[in-house]
């Protein structure tokens, strides 16, 4: 969070260079630039249970919710009906758990990792397309792609049963974070991330447009996003 914040200051601090230029130093028409501010928040996302055959896994169960702060990219003389592309940071807490292997493998019954302040930072690249044309209300389709990497810690917590001694064994070991999300079986230390969802824009006057989104995202599942964008 504290890099997410300083992210934000920054990008503030830089708005007056970036944005405030007078007629004589505008780039030409055509030219793609910076133009703005974007901030996105996902209150709740949800890894459906099919993910399971993504993630290689018997069971999974993750959530949780993401912010994004960006730059807006547009052409010198695009309008806002045209869509635009924004490159921006973003960060999600990670909660639940994922249930993977053979359970009849080395005898162990359970063995499933708990995210425990796990944070998935990453970068992405958001394009907007408007299917409709509205200076007000604008709807359109929102694609996402980029990278991104787990840091943090998780529990992994496993069962086994010892057919020669009749018992159980019980273990908890501390792992890191990355472990949550793997390929068979072996963590991946860069994450692919990227959906298409379907999107609502509307300009509320001043270079100010509220929006909202709602689909499939990799890795989180199923999202629905609310975004702010300050295009002056």
């Amino acid at each position: 969070m504290k890099i997410l914040v300083s992210f934000v200051m920054a990008l503030l601090l830089a708005a007056p260079a970036v944005f405030g230029q007078d007629e004589g130093t505008r780039v030409p028409a055509k030219t793609w630039g910076a133009k703005g501010v974007t901030i996105s928040v996902t209150p709740r996302w949800q890894t459906p249970s099919w993910y399971k055959v993504i993630y290689g896994a018997r069971e999974v169960d993750l959530s949780g919710q993401a912010f994004g702060v960006g730059l807006v990219i547009r052409a010198a003389d695009g309008h806002p009906e045209e869509g635009h592309l924004s490159f921006n940071f973003v960060n999600m807490p990670i909660d639940g758990q994922i249930v993977r292997g053979n359970p009849n493998a080395e005898n162990r019954l359970v063995d499933r990792y708990i995210a425990q302040g796990a944070t998935l930072y990453g970068i992405e690249l958001y394009g907007i397309t408007p299917i409709t044309h509205g200076r007000s209300v604008r709807f359109g389709v929102k694609w996402s792609g980029g990278v991104g990497a787990i840091r943090g810690s998780a529990l992994n917590v496993y069962d086994i049963y010892l057919v020669g001694r009749r018992e159980y064994i019980h273990a908890e070991v501390p792992v890191p974070a990355k472990e949550l999300i793997t390929f068979h079986e072996t963590p991946l230390p860069v994450i692919p991330m990227g959906g298409v969802e379907l999107a609502v824009m509307a300009s509320v006057g001043s270079g100010v447009e509220v929006g909202g989104s709602f689909g499939p995202h990799f890795p989180t599942g199923l999202r629905g996003a609310i975004s702010l964008t300050w295009v002056p």
